[in-house]
């Protein structure tokens, strides 16, 4: 699917196997998988615990995330 210009995947995250939406350029991933947002939010809780630099994702990397305001309320 494309939405403004993003070439949007849908598929399971390799850490918590939810799947979920993602620019498929954008997204953070390990081996070439994908990592949803809740579990990069994790991963990143724990690198801050332990004064590593967190993985910081692109812009747009989920651009169809429920905390995005798209109208549908």
């Amino acid at each position: 699917m494309i939405h403004e210009g993003a070439l949007i995947g849908f598929g399971p995250c390799v850490i918590c196997t939810v799947p979920f939406g993602f620019d498929v350029d954008r997204v953070p991933s390990w081996g070439r998988r994908p990592i949803c947002r809740g579990c990069l939010d994790r991963i990143n809780a724990r690198k801050r615990a332990i004064g590593m630099p967190e993985w910081v994702p692109d812009a747009g990397a989920y651009p169809l995330d429920d905390g995005v305001d798209d109208g549908d309320d």
